[in-house]
């Protein structure tokens, strides 16, 4: 059995230059690693429906050097950073194999990393008074929270807003309040902005990465792989926006909030790595991580905002400099079945007003996220505006980022409520769902239900037929190859069902039954 498989949590939305870099990077660190990833589902961390479809993305993940694909449902991947790095983290500690959890991080030599981390698992007396001070002025809960830590911990507030960090620091909370067996792989950022509106070059030699500047404007805007490759901005107190890094993550949910009593001390620390604390291996460090494939040229980076903003606009010839080869076949096939969702907005925003003309405070209360009279705002402003966008702008503030806004409102068209919400938090996905695998996933797949002894509930749950729709018993972990096998198992399954069908109607090629009769990627 392989020896050592990393995980890795994204969204490849869609899969670019920047992803396979970090891949490669990844499973370069060990000989003959294989990589699992956790795929955010059809709709991100900033609320959007994802350009393509989770099937669509697993394969390009595929394509492009991963082995096996889970899904990470509608509940995790469509929330803030506590929710979304709990489900992810959740997910690959669950399947008992996976070594390391590879993802970006802007200092890997941050000094207080434990000690910042151990003050958002406990709390301290004089954290939470400083967190109900910056609260009472109408900052979101991140930037309280961070300011907070800041009077503890100087500088740590500048760490926090660097746009790698704050994801990474959800999933190493995680793993320390659950004693979770993964270690941390930091893997560097590449690329940089220049020129031409959003796109960023980048030149890697010998591992040294170059970003090409333009009279002297380096800006750094390539994303890493855990779901930050976006642009993320925080209006701040008196309607200011400034460079807040928000990731994707959304700044104004209780990340830091304590989730577990009696959080593990001893955090990422094996028997053969005592010494470290944050384990990072040197096996390949003198590799050429990312070679460049076309004739020479150097390889170019850029962010996938970026990428779907040249999609909205046709134009697609330039991505030929920025998508891998696969990642663009398979783009252009979905897009000849016109299953690319883009300009979304308006059929939501059509959806949405339905809801609320019909809706009351008190039955908008009840979904997820809607808190500290949101509800009474919503109802307030939506007649006001005739497109959802200026909707949204009208209900950002400093307490409230556009990304929790999007987040609040697909609660709402999902119909996903605080008494459900709150049992999905308590129990976690209970299901992790293949979307695909190659050959070498097939492997782990199999290794996992010969050590664990499962015992098959369906015989047809065989990754080697054509039936895939059984379910197999993992602990509190079920592996299900056909969302339709758990819809009615527990509520994560039934709102990603939800969610799927959902997504369809946003499509231009509508197939309600898409979820039931697509089978899993194998290749």
């Amino acid at each position: 059995m392989l020896e050592n498989i990393i995980g890795i949590v994204a969204e490849y939305n869609p899969f670019h230059n920047g992803h396979l870099y970090m891949l490669q990077a990844a499973k370069a660190k060990f000989k003959d690693a294989a990589c699992v990833i956790v795929l955010s589902s059809n709709f991100t961390q900033r609320g959007d429906p994802a350009l393509l479809d989770k099937f669509a993305r697993a394969e390009m993940a595929l394509a492009n050097g991963a082995d096996l694909v889970l899904e990470l449902p509608f509940f995790f991947s469509c929330a803030a950073a506590q929710d979304f790095s709990s489900g992810a983290i959740d997910i690959l500690a669950g399947l008992k194999l996976v070594n390391y959890i590879a993802f970006g991080l802007e200092d890997f030599n941050y000094a207080n990393l434990d000690e910042l981390i151990n003050i958002l698992i406990q709390e301290p007396d004089e954290f939470k008074n400083n967190l109900k001070i910056n609260l009472a002025q109408g900052m979101s809960y991140t930037r309280a929270a961070s300011r907070a830590l800041n009077k503890i911990i100087p500088d740590s507030e500048e760490f926090l807003l660097q746009p790698n960090n704050l994801l990474a620091i959800s999933y190493l909370k995680r793993i320390k309040e659950r004693d979770y067996n993964l270690k941390p792989l930091f893997i560097p950022r590449v690329g940089a902005a220049h020129g031409e509106k959003f796109f960023a070059s980048a030149q890697v030699q010998d591992e040294k990465i170059f970003a090409n500047e333009r009279e002297g404007a380096a800006k750094n805007f390539c994303e890493s792989e855990q779901g930050q490759d976006e642009k993320f901005f925080a209006n701040e107190s008196e309607g200011a926006a400034e460079n807040f890094c928000e990731s994707e993550q959304g700044q104004d949910e209780k990340f830091f909030a304590n989730e577990s009593e009696g959080a593990a001390e001893n955090f990422c620390e094996s028997e053969q790595d005592q010494d470290e604390k944050f384990f990072v291996s040197e096996q390949g460090q003198d590799e050429k991580i990312f070679a460049s494939e076309r004739e020479g040229a150097a390889k170019k980076f850029s962010s996938s905002s970026a990428i779907r903003e040249a999609i909205k606009i046709n134009s697609l010839k330039i991505l030929n400099n920025y998508m891998p080869e696969a990642s663009l076949k398979i783009f252009e096939r979905e897009s000849l079945k016109s299953r690319v969702c883009i300009n979304a907005n308006k059929k939501l925003w059509m959806m949405l007003q339905a809801i609320l003309l019909r809706a009351s405070p008190d039955e908008l209360k009840n979904f997820d996220l809607i808190n500290n009279g949101l509800e009474n705002l919503f109802l307030n402003n939506f007649k006001k505006f005739n497109n959802l966008e200026d909707f949204i702008n009208s209900c950002v503030s400093s307490r409230y980022t556009r990304s929790h806004i999007r987040r609040c409102l697909m609660r709402i068209l999902i119909g996903i409520n605080k008494l459900d919400a709150l049992e999905i938090r308590k129990t976690g996905a209970g299901y992790a769902r293949v979307l695909g695998f190659n050959a070498k996933g097939r492997e782990i797949l199999k290794f996992i239900r010969k050590s664990q002894e499962l015992e098959r509930e369906d015989e047809a749950n065989n990754f080697n037929s054509e039936n895939t729709s059984g379910l197999e018993d993992f602990k509190n972990l079920k592996f299900i190859t056909r969302l339709a096998a758990a819809d009615k198992l527990n509520l994560c399954a039934k709102y990603e069902f939800k969610a799927e069908s959902f997504y369809e109607l946003l499509l231009g090629s509508q197939d309600l039954n898409y979820e039931v009769k697509l089978r899993t990627v194998e290749i």
